[in-house]
């Protein structure tokens, strides 16, 4: 077993420390929608299954477009993943790098509802027996929701160099001090 891999966050401002890298990245895969971990599989496709399959569902080729003056294969999802209702991916013709992912998410109104009414359940269990909770639930609730359907769109912009110098300072774990 190698050693532990350190993480630092300005959510909890604290070092945490984790066995694999699956785990270090789980939090910030959830938040950025699962751009976070897309690199990693790209370059450790060993520690898990097909990363287009993962990230993207089934794909169809659509063909050659430019990117950023670069030829690139352009590739679809056919169907919703987990990550996003559509999904597309370019990928250099030459060096066969990712350089662009777009993602499309849709979020019903009803089904943010439906959410938002499951957490809540949980919330009103936990204030039972938690002050804190019970703070939080009492905000909540006296708050008006409404829910509206929205999409999401994100692009992510990749800027891959092969075989370029790393100076080793740039490993070095430094996170900032807890007071600042």
């Amino acid at each position: 077993m190698g050693e532990k891999i350190q993480t630092w966050w300005t959510l909890n401002n604290e070092v945490e420390s984790f066995d694999n890298l699956e785990f270090a990245l789980a939090g910030p895969t959830g938040v950025s929608g699962g751009t976070a971990a897309f690199a990693p599989r790209l370059l450790m496709p060993h520690r898990s299954r097909s990363v287009l399959d993962q990230n993207f569902g089934t794909t169809k080729y659509a063909g050659v477009e430019i990117q950023d003056g670069v030829e690139c294969h352009k590739l679809e999802a056919t169907e919703p993943s987990r990550m996003a209702d559509s999904q597309t991916v370019w990928i250099e013709k030459e060096r066969l790098l990712v350089l662009r992912i777009e993602y499309q998410r849709n979020f019903d109104a009803e089904e943010q509802r439906a959410i938002h009414e499951e957490r809540m359940a949980v919330l009103r269990e936990r204030a039972a027996n938690d002050p804190a909770a019970k703070r939080i639930l009492d905000m909540l609730e006296s708050e008006p929701r409404s829910f509206e359907s929205f999409t999401t769109e994100q692009t992510v912009l990749y800027r891959p160099e092969l075989n370029c110098e790393i100076e080793r300072e740039v490993f070095e774990f430094e996170p900032p001090n807890s007071g600042d």
